[in-house]
């Protein structure tokens, strides 16, 4: 506790201390603001753009240099296929095949082809449409191999837990036969048939994985006894 004269001493030096801080925190505050408000940038263009014409056409000239590649992508683009359409030469199935590419309506038809065809043999102008192929090629193939990397990954994993199950119940199955041996035989039967392994397979939610633009239509159960009645009474129908 301080106390006599320097309790006044201090006391001033506390309040001194108190309003720096304050009109420093003010100070710093009121910069914030003014640099968030600030359009220095847009005022430096404003006045360049204004003060010198020529810019104008510096810019013009820039955004057409940047421009220029897409606009002659497009045009490369519908001249092939023009040239591809007016080609009478090209079988059926190309021609279909090259609208299943753009537009997919039957994915397990576009999948068998493009694994099936040979890139090489077709000879076409369309640059576009061998390139959508050869990506659609690496991209089946690609996905192909990871589906079978996932496969034995999750087989061995269902595997594994499978003999670890097995070896937890065995000590109490091996109790159970002591006792009740049809009762053993049973319930043995049931779990050598549950625990049995098997080859898992990744789900698909979409139709044409990997691209995923169409999804599977997946069956809504509402949140009640009706909803859930009635969806084990289609599936039951399903399974029959």
């Amino acid at each position: 506790v301080i106390g006599g004269s320097l309790k006044t001493d201090f006391d001033n030096f506390k309040n001194n201390l108190n309003t720096l801080v304050t009109n420093k925190v003010d100070n710093y505050n009121s910069l914030n603001s003014l640099l968030n408000k600030s359009n220095f940038y847009v005022k430096t263009i404003q006045l360049l753009f204004t003060g010198n014409p020529i810019s104008w056409i510096i810019t013009v000239i820039v955004c057409l240099v940047f421009l220029f590649p897409i606009y002659s992508k497009y045009k490369a683009r519908n001249l092939c296929s023009r040239i591809f359409k007016t080609n009478e030469r090209n079988e059926r199935d190309i021609v279909k095949l090259r609208e299943e590419l753009i537009k997919t309506t039957d994915f397990n038809w576009l999948e068998s082809k493009i694994k099936s065809v040979n890139i090489n043999s077709i000879n076409t102008s369309d640059y576009y449409f061998q390139r959508m192929l050869i990506e659609h090629r690496i991209i089946l193939e690609e996905y192909e191999s990871s589906k079978k990397i996932f496969t034995k990954i999750l087989s061995h994993n269902i595997s594994s837990f499978n003999k670890e199950s097995l070896k937890r119940l065995k000590p109490l199955l091996e109790k159970l036969k002591q006792f009740n041996s049809q009762k053993y035989n049973t319930i043995e039967r049931s779990i050598n048939k549950e625990y049995t392994d098997e080859e898992m397979r990744k789900y698909e939610y979409w139709l044409d994985s990997p691209f995923r633009t169409k999804m599977r239509l997946i069956t809504k159960i509402s949140n009640d006894e009706k909803g859930l009645l009635e969806f084990l009474y289609d599936q039951k129908t399903e399974n029959d």
